[in-house]
């Protein structure tokens, strides 16, 4: 096992959760969205998937949406929702899922005392009337459970600010948008190449681990099981995703021995000046952050397989409570 592991989950869906509404509940719903985001779920609500829809066949897509996308289903029923021809659609969609499903898809929030076609009276629901949107949330939470998540930044990676020091809340957007970049570029690469660039942010040297990440080069070749020159020519084939490695000798413990050092260059092209200084002075500091405060409390098992997956859950507060 270890880093010798070789086995990414594929298997996930892209969803947690999707939310299908009558645009009337909007208000009450895009409170439920923002308290799903804050406990780290990922979410299809419309309004935050305006590029992603923008061209697309709709009927389609939104009939993948809420058939296949997510794992559970919030239906907020409502006199207006059992009217509307697209909440409608987003139903009968919902509906072919549930039926093939072993165990409940669609989970209902009511707002009136309306019936909604194929929707039984006996199925458990939650009232809206007297459920404030952050208690939705948290009971959404509590069913979905614990997550396996791929390819995940939280929305307010607050630990990750700490670990920066990161005070002011400029400062704060600008590293969000660095680390997305980050989680971008690492998309692009092969699990092999995101485990040996998390194997030398995450195991780097004390001295200098966010500003100067580096580590053993034979010990780095020990635990991998890929030769020195593979893992130096490995990372250079990168350099398009923005990773530089150089190999200095070092003292480890009093002894000299090579050590590999990594930086990572946010390839980005931002027009805002202070976000592209960010970039410039504080993309290695950044992931290199991500990765230490990501995995730190994991056994090493474990850390391989979230850094296959892109999973920094961990870089949120929220997650830990979770948890």
């Amino acid at each position: 096992m270890g880093w010798k592991v070789e086995n990414p989950d594929s298997s996930e869906r892209e969803y947690d959760v999707c939310l299908s509404f009558a645009g009337e509940q909007r208000p009450y719903v895009s409170e439920v969205a923002a308290e799903l985001s804050l406990r780290g779920m990922r979410v299809f609500y419309d309004e935050n998937e305006k590029a992603k829809l923008w061209g697309k066949d709709l009927y389609e897509h939104l009939s993948w949406v809420y058939r296949k996308s997510a794992k559970y289903c919030i239906l907020f029923a409502s006199n207006e929702y059992a009217e509307k021809m697209w909440t409608s659609h987003e139903r009968r969609a919902a509906q072919a899922r549930a039926m093939t499903e072993s165990k409940e898809y669609i989970l209902p929030v009511i707002f009136d005392d309306s019936e909604v076609p194929g929707l039984l009276p006996s199925v458990g629901f939650l009232d809206a009337r007297k459920t404030p949107a952050s208690e939705v949330a948290e009971l959404a939470a509590k069913k979905l459970g614990p997550v396996v998540r791929k390819n995940y930044l939280p929305p307010n990676p607050d630990l990750l600010f700490n670990m920066l020091k990161l005070r002011s809340e400029a400062d704060r957007k600008r590293c969000v948008r660095v680390a997305e970049s980050l989680l971008s570029s690492l998309k692009r690469a092969t699990v092999d190449e995101r485990r040996l660039v998390g194997y030398v942010f995450t195991m780097a040297c004390v001295e200098g681990k966010l500003t100067d990440p580096h580590v053993n080069l034979d010990l780095m070749r020990r635990d991998t099981g890929i030769p020195g020159p593979e893992i130096i020519s490995a990372i250079a084939g990168m350099a398009s995703l923005g990773f530089f490695a150089r190999v200095k000798r070092h003292s480890f413990g009093g002894a000299g021995e090579e050590a590999l050092h990594l930086e990572w260059h946010d390839m980005s092209v931002y027009r805002n000046a202070k976000l592209a200084s960010f970039a410039a002075n504080s993309s290695t500091k950044v992931a290199a952050g991500m990765f230490k405060t990501a995995l730190e409390h994991y056994c090493e098992n474990h850390l391989v397989s979230i850094i296959e997956r892109l999973d920094f859950s961990a870089l949120s507060s929220s997650h830990v409570h979770r948890h």
